[in-house]
């Protein structure tokens, strides 16, 4: 009877595994140098596999686990990854019809750098250096959109994730912008301080990511994960800003003379506002969290006890552009306020 039920079971193993190890990868928590070893090595485990079905005595299971300590002793040792070739694409000409333009960056896990041209009729500069590479598409129209996508192997599942990589974005500066963009595990670099930008979606993972948004009207998006994040609002930048702030640490830095609505939820991680002490601002937490909370001297409290209430500057009575701020989730991480 053992026998009859040995291969079913290893089956179920074999999936539970595969799927805890993607869930893993996606989600940033299997270090790079694995994934470099599992990416080059991984035809070992099918080796494995059917050596321990061939062989009943020595098993499947055994086997793989043999072969996983071999893939895992090589990535301890240091499996060298090719480097790759650099190449550089653009997205041209610019319509001529067109009047914004829509980006959707899906990146990888390799280091980001996404800056703003000003090379007339170019939508998107893009240089990829080592693997995985990015794949570009566009879509002419009255707003023409421009996609980028790590490039994926039916053959190498784990081609996108983790390599020794680098990614080299420039986005046209010349119309209003539309821009998408969805992090992973890789660090992220983003400036958009002379992009004419309407909204701005950014979702980021376990990678850290630094923003610099312009002085100009518009609107963002932001989602982290367990990855740092630094936003940069540029003085006199009219910004409504949403975030949803998880397990990283997160710092948002609001230029002078900014007009800014901003709107928060943090869980665990910590989070600091930089603000102008001589701007007329509104602060007000709605939820009395775990985490402390450090209100400055220039913010005097109006309502409220504890950790909620709402506070405001001195300036707020003479008006002007305010800074108006809601965390209606304080979480368990520290804010302070500076």
């Amino acid at each position: 009877m053992p026998g009859r039920f040995a291969e079913p079971r290893f089956v179920a193993v074999l999936l539970i595994a595969i799927g805890a190890l993607w869930v893993m990868v996606q989600a940033g928590y299997v270090p790079v140098e694995l994934l470099h070893s599992l990416a080059r090595w991984w035809p070992l485990l099918l080796i494995a596999a059917g050596v321990g079905l061939a062989l009943p005595k020595v098993g499947p299971l055994p086997a793989l686990a043999a072969a996983s300590a071999v893939i895992l002793a090589l990535a301890l040792l240091g499996d060298p990854v090719p480097s790759g070739d650099r190449v550089t694409l653009h997205v041209e000409p610019l319509p001529a019809p067109a009047r914004s333009v829509e980006a959707n960056l899906n990146l990888a896990s390799s280091p980001v750098s996404i800056t703003v041209t000003q090379q007339p009729g170019v939508m998107l500069a893009a240089t990829f250096t080592g693997e995985p590479q990015g794949q570009l598409s566009a879509r002419g129209d009255v707003s023409p959109r421009v996609t980028v996508n790590p490039r994926r192997s039916f053959a190498n599942p784990f081609a996108s994730i983790g390599r020794q990589s680098d990614w080299q974005l420039a986005l046209t500066g010349a119309l209003p912008l539309d821009l998408s963009i969805e992090a992973h595990s890789g660090a992220l670099e983003l400036d958009l301080r002379a992009a004419q930008l309407r909204r701005l979606d950014l979702q980021t993972g376990s990678g850290s990511a630094r923003v610099q948004l312009p002085a100009a009207s518009y609107a963002v998006d932001l989602e982290t994960g367990s990855g740092a994040v630094w936003v940069d609002i540029m003085p006199g930048a009219s910004v409504d800003l949403r975030a949803e702030l998880a397990s990283g640490a997160s710092e948002i830095k609001v230029g002078e003379g900014a007009d800014s609505r901003i709107r928060l939820e943090a869980r665990s991680g910590s989070l600091t506002l930089d603000l102008p002490d001589d701007a007329p601002i509104r602060l007000e937490i709605t939820d009395d969290g775990s985490g402390r909370v450090a209100v400055p001297d220039y913010l005097q409290r109006r309502s409220g006890s504890g950790d909620t209430g709402v506070w405001e500057s001195a300036a707020l009575e003479q008006g002007g552009r305010v800074i108006d701020i809601r965390i209606s989730d304080a979480g368990s991480g520290a804010i302070q306020i500076r």
